[in-house]
């Protein structure tokens, strides 16, 4: 008979669902010590109340994380509650392991006042949905427990990218962000993409080392475009580098924005195109764009559909 326990237990070794995880998905997602340590083991956001590990026996058979996250750069955030992992081993399924999971975790963040849940899309992610490598249960056994179907997003990515790709725009300038910008591309961020992106940037710009990451595009000395160039030795491990376990030599990009006043004008190819080929001068291979719904755009720069992930969320009433 199994048992469940919440992570606040201090028997508990968090590390065990890791390697429960990479035991049996790592040979197509395999999570790095790194990733895991920030994403879940550190992270401030991991809400240890409404995180609970299943146990047969002594050992581990399911796990589920939750986190919330409080920042007034993010405030539609306040409100929701991120199941940014729920897994069971193969074994022990259908044995009502996973409702025993979703449902001690679901009444936690009904406690804590949320009223929405949301499948991954958390902060320093796993993943951007539901995966679609679990035979298709995934989506039918949530949907009985009352989430619901929102959109599918997608992981590209390109095997062997061919050097170089052409500027189009060649009035501007490009080139990588430094100390001196982060009032500026603050700025930009506030100004045509507040949220998650902006708050990113913040993070960024907080970290105990300065690495170049954001590539920008300058009319003058305006910022007008930028673009994410991600490699897996950022010491800010970006959702996209998190792949970075099955290949050593991941690079990625994303996310990519314009400035609206100067949208329709190719500044998006061309942002891709300098972070391309600033990936391939480091030898990157292959390159990942993720969590994304532009296929066509992506695909003549050689990216095609890696992975998918169906987005769902589910209505919760608060406790009080």
């Amino acid at each position: 008979m199994y048992n469940i326990k919440n992570l606040r237990d201090p028997d508990l070794i968090i590390e065990e669902a890791r390697e429960l995880w990479n035991r049996e998905m790592g040979f197509i997602y395999p999570i790095s010590a790194k990733a895991f340590d920030q994403n879940i083991k550190n992270s401030p956001n991991l809400l240890k109340s409404g995180s609970y590990f299943a146990y047969e026996d002594q050992a581990l058979v399911g796990f589920v994380f939750v986190k919330d996250f409080h920042h007034p750069m993010i405030p539609a955030y306040a409100s929701i509650g991120f199941l940014s992992m729920l897994y069971v081993s193969k074994s022990f399924r259908r044995q009502g392991i996973g409702d025993k999971l979703l449902a001690y975790a679901e009444q936690i963040l009904k406690a804590n006042n949320k009223t929405e849940i949301q499948i991954g899309r958390d902060y320093h992610n796993f993943f951007p949905g539901l995966p679609n490598d679990f035979d298709n249960l995934g989506g039918p056994w949530l949907e009985k427990r009352g989430f619901k179907y929102v959109r599918t997003t997608h992981d590209l990515i390109n095997w062997e990218a061919k050097a170089p790709f052409a500027i189009r725009n060649s009035e501007y300038a490009y080139r990588f962000a430094t100390q001196n910008d982060e009032e500026a591309l603050l700025n930009f961020m506030d100004n045509n993409f507040p949220g998650r992106w902006k708050y990113e940037c913040y993070e960024y710009y907080q970290g105990p080392i300065f690495q170049e990451a954001y590539l920008l595009a300058l009319d003058q000395e305006k910022i007008i475009a930028f673009t994410r160039v991600n490699t897996p030795d950022l010491d800010i491990l970006p959702y996209n580098c998190t792949w970075h376990g099955r290949f050593p030599k991941l690079g990625a990009l994303g996310p990519l924005g314009v400035n609206k006043a100067y949208r329709g004008k190719g500044l998006g190819y061309d942002v891709v195109a300098a972070g391309l080929n600033e990936l391939l001068k480091r030898g990157c291979q292959p390159m990942i764009i993720d969590w994304t719904g532009l296929l066509e755009f992506y695909q003549q720069f050689g990216f095609e559909v890696w992975k998918e992930f169906h987005c769902y969320t589910k209505q919760i009433e608060k406790k009080f």
